[in-house]
């Protein structure tokens, strides 16, 4: 507390005298402040502000933008060819140059000119009833998703052969007619295609012929098909052509089943057709429009 009071008496002794001051001329004043003003502040060159840069942020490019930020077409899925062996483990495939069969719409009750009512859906809508045998006729879009109907041929009595039709028996351009198509240069036929007209029914099963690599003048003396198939066969008639569905009974086929729109007025051939196939493992389907041979 002592040094505390010394210091303030010593403060208070020290009083300013002005009589030692030295007196400055007005002149000398207005030179100093020349010196200093703004305008020379102003022209003095001082340093540029650093100004610190973040780091920029690099994103790693996708399949959807590239440098820059620009946006790159959707990539194409990369096709790998088959290796050896499982070229090997699956011989009987044949590219028919189709697409998966997910992406096919398939057949629809207006190719057909609308549906025929059977006769047991005629009965059952005389008598008003409702019955699931009354639906024999409704089919599904392609083969894939249906399953052969196996019936027994038509036997005579007289010594128990196949029933003999003849021409008039059947349906016009469908009395064991032959038909033919080009796809992906592999030549497609069907022989002995053959439904009545007394209830659209199949008779026989129509044998699926595969020309591989089929081209060429030399090729019409071709007798013998490189594959030949067995077939089982739905037919759903519709009011101005039938949907004629073939399956293929072997497995580890070229062809597993084939769907065709045949009219019944000239000119006879397929309106639409469609072959389902596997390859390489997934299920594919090619246009087919074969047109009549004999």
């Amino acid at each position: 507390m002592e040094s505390e009071a010394a210091l303030a008496t010593y403060l208070r002794s020290r009083t300013p005298k002005t009589e030692f001051y030295r007196v400055v001329e007005p002149s000398v004043t207005a030179q100093v402040e020349k010196a200093v003003s703004p305008a020379k502040i102003a022209q003095k060159p001082s340093k540029p502000a650093v100004v610190k840069k973040e780091p920029t942020e690099i994103q790693p490019e996708s399949a959807e933008t590239g440098q820059a930020g620009q946006a790159l077409p959707p990539a194409k899925p990369v096709i790998v060819p088959d290796t050896a062996e499982q070229v090997k483990a699956r011989p009987y495939e044949i590219d028919f140059g189709g697409i998966p069969a997910s992406q096919v719409s398939g057949v629809s009750s207006e190719m057909i000119g609308g549906q025929k009512q059977s006769t047991a859906q005629s009965l059952a809508s005389y008598v008003g009833i409702s019955s699931a045998f009354a639906h024999d006729n409704v089919f599904q879009s392609s083969c894939r998703q249906d399953r052969p109907r196996v019936g027994g041929e038509v036997k005579r009595l007289s010594d128990g052969k196949d029933f003999e039709y003849r021409n008039r028996d059947f349906l016009p351009g469908l009395y064991r007619t032959s038909y033919a198509g080009m796809v992906n240069g592999h030549l497609l036929g069907m022989s002995d295609v053959a439904v009545l007209r007394d209830g659209a029914k199949p008779v026989g099963k129509s044998p699926l012929l595969v020309f591989k690599n089929y081209g060429g003048a030399a090729d019409n003396n071709r007798a013998k098909p490189d594959v030949q198939l067995t077939t089982d066969i739905n037919v759903y008639p519709g009011n101005e052509a039938l949907l004629y569905r073939a399956f293929v009974t072997q497995d580890k086929a070229p062809v597993q089943c084939v769907d065709l729109v045949l009219p019944y007025r000239e000119p006879f051939g397929a309106r639409y057709g469609k072959v389902y196939y596997e390859k390489r493992g997934q299920t594919y389907a090619a246009d087919f429009n074969p047109t009549v041979t004999r």
